[in-house]
């Protein structure tokens, strides 16, 4: 058997085709999987370790094939950004607030369907000093987005709809494509 395998290796080196894939191992039903080099004509590892084709050689060329084009397809779709934007138009809320709390204040907008919390589910907005800060969001047309915001994650006191985005607030919210420049007091 390994005599077998090796006579046909040696074929398959020297850049001659075999018959069929039984020549190197009748007993076995042939399968394979790709090896990690999909674009190059490095060997291609079949079912059993001891196998080795070319691209060219028997069924693996197909399939190889095959994951070569789909991997360039899906390489040039996410290159050219297919498929990765929303099919909404995008559209920008500018919130302006100034902190004129006693208190050092965590922020973050919340989308009010749902969808979206900025800057992250993780992370928020320090506000330490009674300045303005701008925060310009990038939204849907139609879209209401609310700030939220308390000097610690307990969410009280809190500002708008607080820290977690679940009290209720009139006038803390902007529809996409809004401005608005808010004044947080005690």
């Amino acid at each position: 058997m390994e005599l077998r395998v090796a006579k046909a290796f040696a074929r398959i080196q020297r850049g001659e085709h075999l018959r069929n894939l039984e020549e190197m191992n009748p007993t076995r039903p042939f399968t394979c999987f790709p090896s990690s080099h999909l674009l190059s004509f490095e060997p291609f590892l079949c079912q059993d370790t001891y196998r080795w084709m070319k691209f060219y050689t028997g069924r693996c060329a197909l399939r190889k094939l095959a994951i070569a084009a789909l991997f360039t397809l899906l390489s040039a779709l996410s290159v050219a950004g297919i498929g990765t934007q929303p099919a909404q138009a995008q559209s920008v809320v500018n919130f302006t607030i100034t902190n004129n709390t006693s208190y050092a204040m965590m922020l973050k907008f919340y989308s009010r369907d749902g969808s979206w919390v900025w800057p992250s589910s993780t992370t928020h907005y320090p506000l330490n000093d009674n300045r303005d800060y701008t925060f310009p969001l990038a939204c849907t047309p139609g879209e209401v987005i609310c700030y939220g915001g308390a000097w610690n994650v307990s969410d009280n006191p809190y500002w708008g709809i607080g820290f977690f985005g679940r009290r209720g607030c009139t006038g803390c919210c902007l529809s996409c494509g809004g401005a608005h420049h808010y004044n947080l007091v005690d």
